[in-house]
This record gives structure tokens, sequence and C-alpha cells, in this order.
């Protein structure tokens, strides 16, 4: 990325800085009933159904930040933990219209706290964004 930054220095003199700002995030937090997640490397077997989404990760972080793209907001890991797990999600995509209402497959507020023992709890919270403070309409010429 350090190259597309350089670039956008060059050709449109844009100039940006980083600051924290107060938003609605959503804190992964342990549920009520308990983790689920396994260590990992055991065979965990998630059904797949028509039209869900079936994602698979090592990491939390991994999981906040497809978790944030997926809900529209950043996931910040509240559960406290630490190393390596089956993370397997299926779970219908936020804000589907397509998903069929018989299709067994959860909405991924349910899959997330029913298959992985976790919550996605609305909070408000700080977050790192990039604030533009100009750049140029046109580029500059080669």
């Amino acid at each position: 990325m350090p190259m597309l930054q350089a670039l956008l220095k060059e050709r449109f003199h844009l100039v940006a800085h980083r600051e924290s700002e107060e938003r609605s995030i959503f804190a992964l937090v342990i549920d009520k009933g308990g983790v689920k997640l396994r260590p990992y490397g055991d065979n965990v077997n998630v059904p797949a159904y028509a039209g869900a989404t079936l994602f698979a990760a090592r990491h939390l972080p991994d999981l906040c930040e497809r978790l944030g793209r997926d809900t529209g907001r950043p996931v910040v890991d509240k559960t406290g933990l630490d190393g390596d797990y089956q993370i397997e999600l299926s779970y219908v995509p936020f804000g589907s219209t397509s998903a069929d209402p018989s299709d067994p497959a959860s909405d991924i507020f349910s899959a997330v706290r029913d298959q992985l023992g976790l919550r996605l709890e609305p909070q408000r919270g700080a977050v790192n964004v990039l604030k533009i403070d100009s750049v140029d309409k046109t580029p500059t010429k080669n």
C-alpha cells in the first residue's frame, strides 16, 4: 500500500492524516452459553446452505475483519481469547433479501451466537479513520 500512497501524494497532492473517532461498532464478546470454538486442527463440519455464506478463519482478528465487512460496522474483539481456532461460520449475508425464508441458515448475528458461542454486541467505540485534508481533482502529468 505504501506505493499507492506515494502515487496519490505525487499525482494528486493528497494530504491526509489518521485520527480516532467515536463511532458505532460491534464488540465481539463471549455469549452466556460459552465459547464453542475448537482449537486449530480439529475437524469442524458446518453445514452450508443454499444462499448462505461460508467463512473459515484461524484467528479472531480475521473473523472480526470479515464480520465488520458484512455488518457494515467495525468489529472489535473483546473476547479475551488468544490462540488459533478452527473458525467456520455459515450465515445468510447481512441485509440479504435473496435468501429463502425456509432455509435453515441463520442471519449473521444468530450464526455467530449459535455456531461460535460468541455475540456481536452494539456499542460505541474509538475507530481509526483516514481524514483527507486536501486532494487535487486533476492529477499531475507524467
